[in-house]
C-alpha cells in the first residue's frame, strides 16, 4: 500500500514480476461508473448523496455551533417569509389542477358546486382550531386556499350558465388565471430562497466547508480513499459509510468520541486511519470487517484498558474480542426479553403465577412472558384433548413408578395418557409428563 522500501528483493525476481528491484508500487485502480456501485454509479445520484453527505458532516463538526449563532436570526425571518409564500404557491397550484381536471371533465363542476360549500366551513373551522405555525396550520391554510379558489372559479362559471352555455375556453381562463397566481408564488420563493443563499454566504454560514468535504466525498469515487482527517468532525455521519467502495479511511486528528456502528458496512475497506481522537472504545460491529480489514491505527485516543491492551497486541485479537463481546450482548438482550415464551405458555404460566409462594416468588420457574392458554403440544408420545395446566384440578400427589395409583385420586393431567410407549416415566417410550402442586407452587417436568 502506497510507495515503501522492499529490501533484499531479487532483481531477476523482480525483472519477472515488472517491478523496480528498490521500490514496490501498490496503487489503487482508478475506478470506473460500472465497478461502483449502484447508488453511486449514477452522476445525479452519486451528485445528490455527496452533496448531502457534505452538509451531514458541517452539521457535526466543530464549527456549526458557531455558523449557527451566527445566522440564526436571519434564517428564522427568512423562514418565516418563505413560510407564507410557500403555503400561497400550495394552494394555488392544487387548485390550478383541479381546474384542469375540469377543463378534461366539464361535468366535475355541478360536483364542486354542491360539495364546496360544506367543505369551506369544515376548513375554516379546522383552521381556527389550530395552532399558527405548526405543520396542521399550514396545511389546513393550503387546503382552505385551494378550495377558495375552486368555489371562486365555479360560480363565475355559474353565473355565466345562466346566460349562456359554459365554453371550453370560460373553463380554460379561469384555470390560466390561477396557474398565473401559482407561478407569481412560485417566483416570490425563488427570490427569496436566492436572498437568503446571498446573505448566509455573506455571514459565513459554512458554505466554502460543505464544498471542501463534497470535494473530498467525490475525490473517493475514482481513488477508494476518503480523507477526512483534520475536518473538525465531533461525530461521523452514518451516511459516509454507505460510501462502500472505500479501501482507505482516515479519520485522523479530528474530535470523534465514537465510530458509528455501520461502520461495518464498509466491505471493502482496508486501512483505517482514526488516530488522535478521543475514542474510548471501537463498536463491536467492527468484528465482520475481519476478511478485508488490514491496517487499524488508533494511536493518540484515550482507550479503556481492556480495548488499549487488545489493540497492542494486534488487530486479529482485537477483531476476535470484538466478535466475542457483540455475541455476548446479543445474547443478553435475548435473556432479558425473556428466553422461550412460549414455552413458559404451555406449562401454564397463569396457573404458575396464581399459585407462587410469596417466599418463593422464582423458585424453579422459567422466565416467561403473558400469553393466553394455548393447548399442550402433540408429540413424542403425549397425547392431548385441548386441555391446558389452567383448565385442570391437580392433586397433590406424584404417582409412583412401580405401583397403580390409589383409588378416586386422578394420578394424571386430564387429557394426557401415561404408560408405555405413549410416555410413561417407568415405561419403555420416552420421557413422560407429570404435574403436581407442592407447598403452594406447581411445576411442570418433561
Amino acid at each position: 500500500w502506497g510507495r515503501h522500501e522492499v529490501q533484499g528483493l531479487d532483481p531477476s525476481r523482480a525483472e519477472a514480476l515488472a517491478l523496480s528491484p528498490t521500490q514496490h508500487q501498490v496503487g489503487y485502480t482508478i475506478r470506473s461508473a460500472e465497478q461502483l456501485p449502484p447508488a453511486l454509479a449514477h452522476a445525479g445520484a452519486s451528485a445528490r448523496l455527496v452533496r448531502r453527505t457534505a452538509e451531514l458532516m458541517l452539521r457535526h463538526s466543530i464549527v456549526y455551533a458557531s455558523i449557527e449563532e451566527r445566522c440564526k436570526s436571519t434564517q428564522e425571518y427568512f423562514d418565516e417569509v418563505l413560510r407564507t409564500a410557500r403555503m400561497q404557491y400550495e394552494g394555488y397550484r392544487a387548485a390550478a389542477e383541479v381546474l384542469g381536471k375540469i377543463l378534461a371533465r366539464p361535468p366535475l363542476l355541478d360536483v364542486w358546486e354542491k360539495s364546496c360549500p360544506g367543505l369551506l366551513r369544515a376548513k375554516t373551522r379546522e383552521l381556527a382550531l389550530q395552532t399558527e405555525g405548526t405543520a396542521s396550520y399550514d396545511g389546513a391554510f393550503v387546503e382552505k386556499l385551494r378550495i377558495e379558489q375552486i368555489y371562486s372559479a365555479v360560480v363565475d362559471l355559474k353565473s355565466l350558465e345562466t346566460e349562456r352555455p359554459i365554453r371550453e375556453g370560460d373553463i380554460r381562463a379561469r384555470f390560466d388565471a390561477v396557474s398565473r397566481l401559482a407561478a407569481v408564488e412560485q417566483a416570490k420563493v425563488m427570490a427569496q430562497e436566492k436572498l437568503l443563499a446571498e446573505e448566509l454566504a455573506a455571514i459565513g454560514d459554512g458554505s466554502e466547508t460543505v464544498a471542501e468535504y463534497a470535494g473530498k466525498l467525490a475525490e473517493s469515487l475514482s481513488t477508494s480513499q476518503l480523507r477526512l482527517s483534520d475536518c473538525k468532525l465531533l461525530q461521523l455521519p452514518p451516511l459516509v459509510c454507505s460510501f462502500i467502495h472505500i479501501e482507505v479511511l482516515d479519520l485522523s486528528a479530528n474530535a470523534l468520541e465514537a465510530l458509528p456502528p455501520e461502520i461495518c458496512q464498509l466491505t471493502a475497506l482496508k486501512k483505517l486511519y482514526a488516530v488522535d481522537n478521543k475514542l474510548a472504545t471501537v463498536p463491536d460491529e467492527l468484528w465482520k470487517l475481519h476478511r478485508t480489514l488490514m491496517y487499524l491505527a488508533l494511536g493518540g485516543n484515550p482507550l479503556v484498558a481492556e480495548v488499549r491492551q487488545l489493540y497492542l497486541e494486534g488487530l486479529p485479537v482485537l477483531l476476535a474480542h470484538l466478535k466475542l463481546r457483540h455475541r455476548r450482548r446479543r445474547r443478553e438482550a435475548t435473556s432479558e426479553q425473556g428466553f422461550f415464551p412460549r414455552l413458559a405458555s404451555h406449562h401454564g404460566a397463569e396457573a404458575i403465577r396464581a399459585t407462587r409462594s410469596a417466599s418463593e416468588p422464582n423458585k424453579g420457574v422459567l422466565p416467561f412472558t403473558s400469553y393466553p392458554p394455548t393447548p399442550l403440544p402433540a408429540k413424542r408420545g403425549v397425547f392431548t384433548r385441548g386441555v391446558t395446566l389452567d383448565d385442570t384440578d391437580l392433586p397433590d400427589y406424584r404417582p409412583p413408578r412401580d405401583r397403580a395409583p390409589a383409588p378416586g385420586v386422578a394420578p394424571v393431567l386430564h387429557g394426557v395418557r401415561h404408560g408405555g410407549r405413549d410416555g410413561c416415566r417407568g415405561g419403555g417410550g420416552g420421557g413422560g409428563r407429570t404435574a403436581s402442586v407442592r407447598g403452594g407452587t406447581a411445576d411442570a417436568e418433561l
